[in-house]
Parts: C-alpha cells; sequence; structure tokens
C-alpha cells in the first residue's frame, strides 16, 4: 500500500500595533535648536463664516512648546464631512493617529520625522482568530523598523515582507 503524506499548512496572522507615534523633528522657538516634537492627540478647529481650519497640535518633548500642523485650511463643512469634523471636536485619537502616520503629507509638508516608534506584534494561529484591522498595510508603508521586528520573529530577511506583500499573502 502506498500513502502519500500531504504537507499541512497553518495560516498565521499576525497583528502589529504601534504604542507611540514618529516624531517629528523641527525647530523649537523655545529651546532655540532642532528638538523632537510628539502628537498631542489633539486637534485645534477654528471657523470663520462657514470655512474651517484644522490644525493637530504637537508638543516639543523636551520644553512643551506647539507646533500646530495644518491638516485643513479654509475648508468648508462639506469637504471635511460630518462624521470626520465630529472627530476633530472630540479630539478622536484614532484619527489623530491616522494623520501621525501620513508620513508622506509630512515628508509634502517639508518636515523632517524620525519614523522610529515603539509597537508590539502578536501572532493568531488558526482560521479562526483573526485580530482586529488595525489600519492598512501595504509593501510602501510597511514601515523598517517593523520588519527588524518582524525579522526577530522569523528567519527571513528583511525584504521576506515586501516579497509575501506582493505575493498575495499579507491582506489588508
Amino acid at each position: 500500500m502506498h500513502t502519500t503524506q500531504q504537507a499541512s499548512t497553518r495560516e498565521v496572522c499576525w497583528r502589529i500595533l504601534p504604542v507611540t507615534t514618529p516624531r517629528v523633528l523641527r525647530h523649537c522657538s523655545h529651546c532655540g535648536t532642532t528638538r523632537q516634537f510628539a502628537c498631542s492627540d489633539t486637534f485645534r478647529v477654528n471657523a470663520n463664516q462657514r470655512k474651517i481650519d484644522v490644525w493637530l497640535i504637537y508638543r516639543c518633548v523636551d520644553c512643551d512648546c506647539t507646533w500646530n500642523r495644518t491638516i485643513f485650511t479654509r475648508s468648508t463643512p462639506e469637504e471635511i464631512g460630518p462624521v470626520l469634523y465630529r472627530h476633530f471636536q472630540d479630539n478622536h485619537r484614532e484619527t489623530a493617529w491616522h494623520y501621525t502616520f501620513d508620513l508622506a503629507q509630512l515628508h509634502r509638508l517639508g518636515v523632517r520625522c524620525d519614523a522610529t516608534y515603539r509597537y508590539e506584534s502578536s501572532a493568531f494561529r488558526g482560521m479562526n482568530h483573526r485580530p482586529t484591522k488595525t489600519g492598512k498595510l501595504s509593501a510602501s508603508n510597511f514601515p523598517t523598523r517593523v520588519k527588524f521586528g518582524w525579522t526577530n520573529c522569523l528567519p527571513a530577511s528583511l525584504a521576506f515582507p515586501d516579497h509575501v506583500y506582493n505575493a498575495g499573502a499579507i491582506r489588508d
């Protein structure tokens, strides 16, 4: 009797959650030199007639001096949308972190960023244990620091996360 042994595959899902946000590097007027600014998770909303300005407030980690990062300028409520506008008014933490992790927009603003931040990762084995969705993961915004963490957990190279994403093994 001939028996064939079938290789079993097990799906492993990873959840990678940031614990801190990236720091912005800019000149602090109070310290007189370049310092790190951390997101305060708070917004400033100003309305003049039907035009709304929204800023995300960052604070110098050394002296608490503030920098207001422009999110919307002279926009109408319809352009922002009622849900997002409410999130700005309520200082919704997930919305603040969404804008804080938009490193491409910071780059377009001409702001330098220290893109190192702490994160936690955990693995879920099997088909029945799926992590909750924590944000869009793509090869273009998969931070190098997370790649280092991944390769510390798995016997893989730094190119491995990009390779498995392009092959369709990493799903949003």
